[in-house]
C-alpha cells in the first residue's frame, strides 16, 4: 500500500521561512540597540568627570546589522579604561 502526501502552499511557506530571519532581526533591532544605548548612558554615570580627558569620552557603541541579526558592543577606548573594564 502506497501513501501519498500533497502539500499546498509549500512555495509560500518556503518563501516566508527565507524572510523570517530578516523579520526577527527587524523586531530585535530596537531592543538590542536601545539596551546598548542605555548601557552607554549608565556607564557614563559611573565615570568621574575630570576635565577634557574624561573616560566618558572613550565610550562608544558599535552597532552591526546583518541579514540574520543585530549586535551591539559597548566599548571604552580611553587609554586608562582597561583596568576598570
Amino acid at each position: 500500500m502506497a501513501a501519498r502526501l500533497r502539500l499546498e502552499g509549500y512555495a509560500e511557506l518556503r518563501e516566508w521561512l527565507r524572510t523570517l530571519p530578516e523579520h526577527l532581526r527587524d523586531e530585535a533591532e530596537g531592543i538590542v540597540f536601545g539596551a546598548a544605548d542605555a548601557g552607554e548612558t549608565d556607564a557614563a554615570f559611573g565615570y568621574a568627570s575630570r576635565g577634557a580627558d574624561s573616560m566618558k569620552d572613550g565610550l562608544a557603541v558599535e552597532k552591526r546589522r546583518s541579514r540574520f541579526g543585530v549586535t551591539a558592543v559597548l566599548k571604552n577606548t580611553h587609554p586608562q579604561a582597561m583596568p576598570y573594564e
